[in-house]
């Protein structure tokens, strides 16, 4: 749902283009994401550097739509970087309810969907609930 519009019988195609939209499920999201930070996309690691490099830019990207604040020199092609309970994360919320996040320290990519759009700030609670339970499973197993 987009508010009370049921967007079940739109076809996902209109927002690849323009928007960039990928359509995937969130198991192969998380795949991508941790493949993108750990050699898995790029040939080249320059390619990846120049993705993490922020933009000295007043507005663009998230900021251009009005959703967020724009920090001068803070955005990253479409990546940003989180510090969320000690942890950086490289992350990025989709405007269909969508987030993924790879976490380096811990070598973990976590992908969700909501069902309704929600906001930024839930999207957010919601990854750092899910951060909390897999920093939670990883200590409980290395202590094994």
């Amino acid at each position: 749902y987009l508010g009370k519009v049921d967007t079940y019988t739109l076809d996902a195609s209109f927002d690849i283009y323009g928007g960039g939209g990928l359509v995937s499920t969130v198991e192969e999201t998380a795949r991508f994401f941790r493949a993108l930070f750990t050699e898995g996309v790029f040939v080249h690691p320059d390619t990846r550097n120049t993705l993490l490099s922020t933009v000295d830019a007043q507005r663009g990207g998230p900021a251009a739509y009005g959703y967020y604040k724009q920090t001068p020199g803070a955005y990253r092609m479409g990546i940003e970087v989180e510090n969320i309970d000690g942890l950086s994360v490289y992350g990025h919320g989709g405007f269909w309810g969508t987030y993924a996040g790879y976490v380096p320290s811990l070598d973990v990519a976590i992908s969700f969907s909501l069902t309704q759009h929600n906001t930024k700030d839930e999207k957010k609670t919601l990854f750092r609930e899910i951060l909390k339970c897999v920093r939670n499973t990883l200590q409980a197993s290395s202590t094994l």
